[in-house]
């Protein structure tokens, strides 16, 4: 349960990074393939993440992942109680900023 809680608290932080889009082409969200998305290993009480994300074009892709990476640290670390060894952050796919944002 657990890490459920924290991979959701990890996906809030990513969401709520400028420049980061939710997005789901199509049927995609059916298969899982929605972005953002969050895989998070805890042992104890030490995590290690890895975020895909949807960027708003023309935004710098590394400093929107440098920003992802600080968010989800600090909610994991604030909300969650963990120490986060590592966040990875792969740009999947740009988008332009007139896509809807949803939550």
């Amino acid at each position: 349960v657990r890490d459920r809680a924290a991979q959701r608290v990890a996906l809030r932080a990513a969401l709520d990074t400028p420049n980061v889009l939710p997005f789901t082409p199509g049927l995609a969200k059916i298969a899982g393939r929605s972005l953002p998305q969050v895989q998070l290993t805890v042992a104890a009480n030490r995590a290690r993440v890895h975020v895909k994300v949807t960027v708003i074009w023309p935004a710098p892709a590394v400093d929107v992942a440098r920003e992802v990476q600080r968010n989800v640290t600090e909610a994991l670390t604030s909300m969650a109680g963990l120490q986060v060894d590592r966040v990875d952050v792969t740009v999947e796919q740009f988008s332009s900023a007139d896509v809807k944002r949803t939550r």
